[in-house]
């Protein structure tokens, strides 16, 4: 009966010995491996239009990805006649004819942009993050067959639109999928044309 005894005096201190073991090991980890943080940092692809004037001509018009993210791009050219007053300030847009592309004012696309259905024009690759496109317009200027209302000068304005590149299908459901889908591994956009 004492051996017995013994026994089970041994086995409880050896539970002991054990348990004190086991959480000296969890407060010791818990204690020395801090608090692990998980950052989640949301997607943003902001568009800036970087443009270059040479007097009244508009030049190597260019589109820069801002974000975080790489990023498709496009956009539409707004021309207007403006009016403007002594000091060439603008003061309102002309509320009269509108220019007309090739009679009043003319510009070059760039050979990376491609012109939609819909009237924006598809960079065909996407942009990196802090990167920019080739150039969208060359050159944007009147003509000299232009008839420019009195007290008024040409606008031509770059209104752009950027969305992420990753998954492929974002860009077809942003900017409908029946216009534009990604196609390759290269990631190049196939645009459904005016003539398509």
């Amino acid at each position: 009966m004492k051996m017995q005894h013994k026994s089970i005096i041994l086995l409880v201190s050896m539970a002991l010995v054990f348990g004190i073991g086991i959480v000296g090991t969890l407060t010791y980890m818990a204690d020395s491996t801090g608090d692990v943080a998980n950052i989640f940092q949301p997607v943003s692809v902001p568009p800036e239009v970087i443009e270059e004037f040479d007097g009244d001509v508009k030049e190597n018009v260019q589109i820069r990805n801002t974000g975080n993210i790489d990023a498709y791009i496009r956009a539409q050219i707004v021309a207007n006649w403006v009016s403007v007053d002594d000091a060439d300030n603008v003061i309102g847009i002309y509320g009269g004819a509108v220019p007309v592309f090739g009679e009043d004012y003319s510009y070059i696309i760039g050979e990376k942009w491609t012109e939609g259905s819909d009237g924006y024009y598809y960079y065909n690759s996407s942009v990196a993050a802090n990167d920019s496109t080739d150039s969208l317009l060359t050159e944007g200027k009147v003509l000299s067959t232009a008839t420019v209302p009195n007290g008024c000068r040409l606008s031509i304005e770059i209104l752009a639109q950027t969305i992420q590149a990753r998954p492929d299908e974002a860009v077809g459901q942003a900017w409908s999928s029946d216009k534009v889908i990604v196609t390759g591994q290269d990631g190049t956009l196939s645009v459904n044309t005016r003539s398509n």
